[in-house]
This record gives structure tokens, sequence and C-alpha cells, in this order.
């Protein structure tokens, strides 16, 4: 390896070192409860996406027992989605097969999500819809 390569190769590895290699935009640990009407949901999920372009496509997590926790989301302004349903009790035949059928149970309201600040490494933020 000549003196030119080694120099370029150096300084590429600088540049890695500086820079590193993540993402590129600040993320947060996001976690709380969530609920409608007051009442813990028992599944669903959430997502939260950035409203800037730059800080990457965003983060979903599972909703159990009315408790979320999800990594990476991009600080700054999110909107947040939520998507939640329960089984109604009855089925209908698809396929010839009996399936149960189940209503959102998302308020009307929240159908476009709505906006938070995600501000911080470790934030708590609980949802009652």
């Amino acid at each position: 390896m000549n003196h030119s390569s080694r120099s370029a190769l150096l300084g590429l590895m600088t540049l890695l070192a500086v820079v590193g290699c993540g993402r590129g935009y600040p993320t947060a640990r996001v976690e709380g409860q969530f609920t409608v009407n007051g009442q813990p949901v028992e599944r669903g999920n959430i997502t939260f996406t950035p409203l800037q372009a730059d800080r990457g496509p965003g983060a979903t997590a599972t909703i159990e027992s009315g408790r979320y926790v999800v990594q990476d989301v991009p600080q700054g302004k999110v909107r947040v989605d939520f998507y939640a349903v329960k089984p109604t009790g009855r089925t209908m035949l698809h396929l010839g097969k009996p399936q149960p059928i189940s209503v959102n149970i998302i308020p009307e309201k929240y159908a476009a999500g709505l906006e938070f600040e995600v501000d911080g490494k470790e934030v708590h933020k609980d949802f009652d819809l």
C-alpha cells in the first residue's frame, strides 16, 4: 500500500470514527400506558413517525395489557398513530370457515393520529384516548 493510499484509508477511518456508524439522528426510548376511555388496551400497535424527513423511518411497538415500550423513536416532532381492535363475540363465514369479527376501539377523532414532541433519550408518555 503506497503512502497516498494509507493516508486516504486513515482519513476514511477517522471520518467514520468522528461521524459514527449510527443513524445520523438522535433517538429515544418511549414508554407509557395506553388506555381508551380510561380502560387499558389489551393488544394493539403504536407508531411514531417523524414529521421531518431527515429523521428516519420512525418506530412501531406492540401495546400489551395497556403498556408499550418502543425503541429508536426519532427525537423531535412525531405523528403518533394507534391501532387497536376488540372482538365482538360474533363470527362470519370466510372461505367456508367462521372468522371472529372485531371492531376498531380507537375514537374517530384520533384516526389521523396526533402530534407529540419527543425530547430526550428516555421519555414517558401516557395516552388516554
